[in-house]
């Protein structure tokens, strides 16, 4: 797996919500598996997250949808909300939770633990 398959589902669910989305950069962190991913939005502001490209492929994509959901709460608090991605069950109350859930990166309520859908097929 590389850096750009381990944002790749998770840019697209942004885009597919209606988040707002960054200009994103990689850069190898060393001589490892370890790589950051820029997030920056169109202010100049940005956030980086580290990734450990040796774990297994939805662990990658899990922590990546973590770190870019961080993103999307700054700067969603500018327009006064940071509940990305909405939970389709308690829609007012908290965003989804990224986990590994059946050996999928996916998006889970989590107040109910319910597995909602795969990281990168949010509508």
């Amino acid at each position: 797996m590389n850096i750009e398959d381990a944002l790749a589902p998770v840019l697209r669910d942004m885009r597919n919500t209606g988040a707002p989305t960054p200009k994103v950069s990689f850069k190898s962190e060393d001589l490892t598996n370890y790589w950051l991913a820029t997030l920056t939005a169109s202010d100049g502001s940005s956030h980086g997250i580290s990734l450990d490209l040796s774990l297994p492929r939805e662990y990658v994509i899990a922590a990546a949808a973590v770190g870019a959901q961080e993103w999307v709460f700054d700067e969603l608090q500018i327009v006064g909300g940071t509940n990305w991605p909405p939970c389709p069950l308690h829609p007012r109350n908290h965003p989804l939770d990224a986990a590994v859930r059946d050996g999928n990166p996916a998006w889970v309520c989590p107040a109910e633990h319910t597995l909602i859908t795969e990281i990168g097929a949010l509508k």
